[in-house]
């Protein structure tokens, strides 16, 4: 009897799943579509030039019309000067390929290979200088709020272990952004071991509680060799 019952329940079971959903009524509205998060600096960041897209910019940082205008601007400048330095180095480069096809030594292919390298790299400085202006029209606050949240990604990562309550978080947000309207240019990653170690040492003195310090202090001690270890390899030295 216990079986037979078990089979129906099982059946029934099976023939809900085949039913179809329950139409819905008419008129009834349907549940709304959730709005999509804004991105994050540190999202875009990684992406390339934080002005890739603009549409992007300023969700995160909230440019105005006229930033978006002046930014729309300095974009086909960027396009011109790249096209006329990409004209005045064709031969040049086309002359380099052409060697570094025919060289007969390696030292002949290196030394076309760095032309090659000299001239590629002027144009990625011609693409930074634009990235400053850019970041130029930018407000203050909105530099930091840029910057300031992809400074927070790393430093989160540097102290997760610590368990941080909220009003850290604040401290520490706070001191990302102020650090972040100070850069001449807007950050990318990987940022800057020298600007993120500054950054640890700030969190360090003036957030971290006394043991939150210790704590984090012995994470970063290089884990002692067992004395056996150390035995059994001085023994292989001799």
């Amino acid at each position: 009897m216990r079986r037979d019952l078990s089979i129906l329940a099982g059946l029934i079971f099976l023939s809900a799943l085949a039913l179809p959903a329950p139409a819905a009524e008419e008129g009834a509205e349907e549940p709304a579509a959730e709005a999509p998060a804004e991105p994050r600096p540190a999202e875009i960041a990684k992406s390339g030039s934080f002005t890739d897209d603009l549409e992007k910019l300023k969700a995160a940082v909230g440019l105005t019309e006229d930033q978006e205008k002046k930014i729309r601007e300095l974009q086909e400048k960027l396009t011109k000067d790249l096209e006329k330095y990409d004209k005045d180095n064709e031969k040049k480069l086309a002359t380099a390929r052409e060697k570094i096809a025919a060289a007969k030594s390696d030292l002949d292919r290196k030394r076309n290979e760095e032309a090659v390298k000299a001239v590629e790299a002027g144009r990625e400085r011609i693409s930074e200088a634009y990235e400053k202006k850019y970041f130029a029209v930018l407000t203050s606050t909105q530099r930091g709020k840029w910057n300031g949240q992809i400074l927070c990604a790393a430093v989160d990562k540097e102290f997760q272990s610590l368990n941080l309550t909220e009003e850290e978080n604040k401290k520490i947000a706070t001191l990302c952004e102020n650090s972040g309207k100070l850069q001449p240019g807007p950050l990318s990653e990987p940022v800057d071991p020298k600007l993120l170690t500054s950054l640890y040492k700030q969190v360090y003195m003036s957030v971290l509680t006394p043991e939150q310090r210790q704590t984090y202090a012995k994470s970063k001690m290089p884990t002692a060799e067992p004395k056996n270890e150390g035995k059994k390899n001085k023994k292989k030295n001799k």
